[in-house]
């Protein structure tokens, strides 16, 4: 029996009271059906095949939704492209931070934070399938070999349950819901789920196209297009549905779905024609992603966030490929009626995300745009359906309404949409929200945390291909959204993202093409930043999101303050209230930590998140917002300090949190060339303000009350006003998921019953 988990417990009990009885009691209900369906089901699956060997479907051929990217219009990434793709020819693949690595059985593991997990099982694959005996449950055995013996004898396999780089192992004969995850130190999950999202796919159909245009360095196209089938297959043969790793998170089910039919479209576009097998297959295998999409979506009465938008967008995207039907209608119109309602909750009025995060932002927003693209260019067949399926059979939550979906008119539009024109708006403004803090270079500050998670990833990173030893470089381009902006043009018409239009072809086209052609004028007013009359400086204010972007001529300041998860779960924000970032002409100088690591080293998911990483005052062992101790609170963070913003105006912010059981308040002033702080904060604990600097900036000089810092060939002087002495440290920052870089962090020392706390930065 599994030892009890008082932390867990104690979590939900505290929930539990603070809930009115009825809404207790209908969720200790819900979730004991819900037990005992799983046992239910688990019981079914262990006697009968997973695969879904009856489906015999009129036609293997899945609805087309993209055209053709010609390989000019992709001339600038022509050797990212070509090296991605051998790479994937060799099974090697750069993930959340692993360097290149196999991705083969029983190839060697570099080791996370030093701790390896080598399984030295030796596994040798042969081409007709005897070796699954030992991997697949009976169950699944006959048709999993089947699969098998259709991939190409040159085929190197997968090892789809693999953490690649600690080495851990998980169980392909584990049905899914039994799947275990930060139980064993080092062991990240989040490897095996980022490799079988296969975002690398549709990189190989774009090979294909430079392959078959004749360019040079490429091998021939049929490598391109055999390689995608023997892949898809390999995954298919050891990973029956709803057993092993890859079936644990419907989110993960979802992202994988989308990617497979985005690459499989694009690759169709391009004339290729699969045998007949692997078309049944592929056609099956869709089936069997709705199947599980449906009936586990992460959909929760008030907790719910990117997880179940994930669920729904990529049930749109299975139900748009796959020809009408009962139950193709009803995924679809489940999709639109939830996708509607979604959007709505998950990005605020102001445009931001509510998980308090730009990365989410970005991953949410790539999901909302595609979302509404694939909706403006559904057939006239596909529309129709929405107004003729059968509720009843969806029956558990979230309930299908019984009425048939409205079709909403768009004053621009010749015919209804499936989208609500509320939504449009909102979509618009997440994109505005991005550009509000897309800096000149691209990037956008790292607030929250940062998986690195995307849900269609169209291009290849040029670092890891053109230049890996580049200090920073990673930082910068897993910090880049210009792709969504990229994307953003193409379906809404919105003029100042015109600079960002032609910096990610694939992305824009790709939009373009589901949409049907549509693009929409844009039908919000843009919020311009407020701007000072006398200085030019200006700032962009988002108070539901949390965040102020001051820009004078050579500074750009962000400032956290505001909200955190709008339901109080706050799973992905971080003790930042009152923290900054800032660049120093178009180079960062104070950073954000970053994320590093979820489930995998917990105590290392704690520190990244913790006030201790952010550059606001830190009051050595307090936390503004405490999370519940154990691996439950990793992704709960309560929103005590309440943060509030008084002022906000473009030479001036003033903006407080009660975290410490006492207001602290920050007040910044903002000059062309110079930033002045003010920190006040009357409660008698030693502590220090901490500026975290960039892993590129070099400390020149440092004495008792002054820093000189080179940042590129910048200089800047930070001086303590106050008389505080600075103290530098060692520190470590993340510019994306399971990377680490060493880096200074500078302490602006607060003793006991200090309570104001002076600083300034001056460029020269």
């Amino acid at each position: 029996m599994a030892p009890v988990d008082w932390h867990r417990l104690a979590f939900y009990l505290k929930r539990a009271v603070e809930l009115p009885p009825h809404v207790t009691i209908q969720r200790a209900g819900g979730r004991l059906m819900h037990t005992i369906r799983q046992r239910r089901n688990q019981k079914r699956d262990q006697q009968d095949a997973t695969y879904a060997t009856s489906l015999h479907p009129s036609s293997p051929l899945l609805h087309r939704h993209l055209s053709a990217i010609p390989s000019n219009t992709m001339e600038q990434w022509i050797h990212v492209i070509q090296h991605s793709c051998q790479n994937t020819f060799n099974r090697q693949f750069n993930l959340l931070g692993s360097g290149w690595q196999s991705a083969c059985y029983g190839s060697p593991c570099p080791g996370i934070e030093g701790i390896t997990l080598q399984d030295t099982k030796s596994i040798i694959t042969d081409c007709e399938g005897n070796w699954l005996s030992n991997h697949i449950n009976a169950s699944n055995l006959a048709e999993s070999q089947r699969i098998w013996r259709l991939i190409s004898s040159n085929h190197l396999a997968i090892d789809w349950q693999r953490d690649f780089k600690s080495g851990y192992r998980w169980n392909a004969c584990i049905w899914y819901g039994n799947t275990p995850h930060g139980h064993v130190a080092g062991a990240d999950i989040k490897i095996p789920w980022e490799l079988a999202r296969m975002q690398f796919l549709t990189t190989l159909a774009l090979g294909y196209t430079f392959a078959s245009d004749g360019h040079a360095g490429f091998d021939t196209p049929e490598r391109y297009r055999d390689t995608f089938r023997d892949i898809v297959l390999d995954f298919m043969a050891t990973n029956p549905p709803r057993y092993g790793v890859n079936w644990f998170g419907t989110m993960e089910v979802a992202i994988r779905a989308v990617n497979w039919l985005v690459a499989y479209d694009l690759f169709r576009a391009s004339g290729v024609s699969f045998d007949a097998p692997f078309e049944k297959l592929f056609h099956r295998s869709i089936h069997e992603h709705g199947l599980h999409i449906v009936n586990n979506l992460e959909w929760h009465p008030s907790h719910r966030g990117n997880h179940y938008l994930a669920d729904l967008a990529g049930l749109l995207f299975i139900a748009a490929y796959l020809p009408c039907g009962p139950e193709s209608d009803v995924w679809l119109a489940l999709a639109v009626q939830e996708l509607n309602r979604e959007i709505m909750r998950q990005f605020n009025d102001d445009g931001g995300n509510f998980e308090g995060s730009t990365s989410y932002h970005r991953l949410s927003g790539e999901m909302a745009l595609f979302c509404m693209a694939m909706m403006s260019g559904l057939s006239k067949e596909k529309r129709e359906a929405l107004t003729h399926y059968d509720h009843r059979l969806i029956q558990r939550e979230p309930l299908l309404n019984q009425a048939p979906l409205t079709l909403h008119k768009h004053p621009d539009r010749r015919y209804p949409l499936p989208f609500s024109y509320e939504m449009r708006q909102r979509v618009e403004r997440a994109a505005r929200f991005t550009l509000a803090m897309t800096h000149n270079d691209g990037t956008v500050a790292q607030i929250g945390d940062n998986d690195s998670g995307r849900f269609l990833k169209l291009h290849p990173d040029p670092i890891e291909h053109i230049d890996s030893h580049a200090p920073s470089t990673h930082e910068r381009w897993n910090q880049n959204h210009q792709h969504l902006l990229s994307a953003t043009r193409a379906l809404i018409n919105l003029p100042e993202m015109d600079t960002h239009s032609d910096r990610f072809p694939v992305d824009e086209r790709c939009i373009a093409a589901l949409s049907n052609g549509i693009s929409f004028p844009a039908c919000t007013e843009p919020c311009p930043p407020v701007q000072s009359t006398s200085s030019g400086i200006t700032v962009g204010h988002f108070p539901e999101f949390g965040i102020s972007i001051h820009r004078t001529e050579r500074l750009t300041t962000t400032v956290r303050c505001g909200p955190l998860h709008p339901e109080g779960n706050g799973g992905h924000a971080h003790n930042d209230q009152l923290a900054i970032t800032v660049m120093v002409d178009d180079q960062p100088l104070f950073v954000d930590a970053g994320s590093c690591l979820y489930t995998a080293l917990p105590n290392i998911r704690k520190a990244f998140r913790s006030v201790q990483a952010h550059n606001t005052l830190v009051l050595d062992d307090l936390e503004p917002n405490p999370w519940t101790a154990g691996n439950v609170g990793l992704f709960q963070l309560d929103d005590n300090a309440k943060g509030d913003t008084l002022t906000v105006e473009p030479e001036h912010f003033v903006g407080k949190h009660v975290g410490y059981g006492i207001t602290y308040r920050r007040a910044l002033s903002f000059e062309h060339h110079r930033i002045i702080g003010h920190e006040q904060c009357h409660l008698t604990h030693p502590g220090y303000v901490m500026f975290l600097l960039a892993p590129h900036v070099r400390i020149r000089k440092i004495d008792k009350q002054s820093v000189t810092l080179q940042v590129a060939d910048r200089t800047c002087h930070l001086v303590s006003e106050s008389g505080h002495q600075w103290r530098s440290v060692d520190a470590r920052v993340s510019p994306g998921y399971g990377c680490c870089e060493e880096t200074t962090a500078l302490h602006l020392m607060r003793p006991d019953g200090d309570s104001d706390v002076r600083w300034s930065l001056t460029l020269q």
